[in-house]
């Protein structure tokens, strides 16, 4: 084999490995390009989800002042309820002993 045709078959090896870390580097970019993607999708994600949340959490906080103010507005009704129960089962027991006694 001639020198000159070892040079010609090594600059075709040569050409061929470019041609295939040409290819290799564009899948490269490729890939890179679909995590940057992903990447982005999933911080929007995040960041709409976490909106939500907030949102939701702001809500739920509100219901709790509100049931929490009801509760309080019930208390002095419970304690009067309570208190009436309690009124109405001594005047109840009270009739009770008064008409057995009255039983012959």
């Amino acid at each position: 084999m001639s020198l000159q045709q070892l040079s010609h078959d090594i600059a075709a090896k040569i050409d061929a490995k470019r041609n295939r870390l040409a290819i290799l580097q564009s899948q490269i970019d490729e890939v890179e390009n679909q995590l940057n993607s992903i990447k982005n999708q999933t911080q929007d994600y995040l960041v709409k989800t976490l909106k939500s949340s907030l949102i939701k959490l702001t809500l739920l906080k509100k219901k709790l002042v509100n049931l929490l103010s009801v509760e309080d507005d019930h208390i002095p009704f419970n304690k009067e309820r309570a208190k009436l129960s309690e009124d109405v089962g001594t005047t109840f027991n009270k009739a009770m002993v008064i008409r057995l006694e009255e039983v012959p």
